[in-house]
């Protein structure tokens, strides 16, 4: 983590928990459980981003990213990635959560109907949708304070526990400077 006055700043002037889902456990029915896992979806991979963050740049529509730089350099090198996917299951859903991506919530699997509940993209290929620029398609991401925010694909922090009573859960927060 880099400890810059940006960062500080950030965490010092914003409490930002976007999400945290719980799976709690009936007391006749099995313990819900929350693990890490490797996942590798096919990655159109993007191009380094520009050193130089903006103070203001038309391709934001006046939305200020600094001290975030612009991803806006997309490629069509399409690649095996290796993602850090946090999945939480009970005997109902498994939801899968990439802190890589924004903690973007990737999936979640109804195990009684046997299908997806969400459209669960099986490539990322970024478009130029967020206001950084790369943005991705599926699954659930975190808007806070605008839609397709500055750590829409930005790795961000987050936390796995369970209970005593059986429940688990996974909280997401503040983006992972490196």
């Amino acid at each position: 983590m880099n400890d810059s006055l940006a960062m500080s700043g950030v965490r010092r002037g914003a409490l930002l928990v976007v999400a945290v889902f719980s799976f709690a456990s009936l007391a006749h029915a099995q313990a819900a459980r929350v693990w890490e896992a490797p996942l590798v979806i096919p990655t159109y991979e993007l191009g380094p981003p520009d050193p130089n963050p903006p103070l203001f740049d038309r391709r934001t529509r006046g939305r200020p990213t600094y001290p975030y730089p612009l991803l806006d350099n997309l490629t069509n090198q399409r690649i095996d990635k290796r993602y850090r996917a946090v999945f939480l299951e009970n005997e109902f859903l498994r939801v899968t959560v990439l802190p890589e991506l924004g903690g973007k919530l990737y999936a979640i699997y109804d195990k009684t109907a046997g299908r997806d509940v969400l459209y669960t993209n099986h490539v990322i290929k970024y478009a130029m949708v967020g206001i950084r620029g790369a943005w991705t398609s599926g699954g659930i991401e975190w808007n806070f304070p605008d839609g397709h925010t500055l750590t829409t694909v930005a790795p961000i922090d987050y936390v796995t526990r369970t209970e005593p009573d059986g429940s688990a859960a996974v909280a997401i927060g503040l983006p992972v400077w490196s």
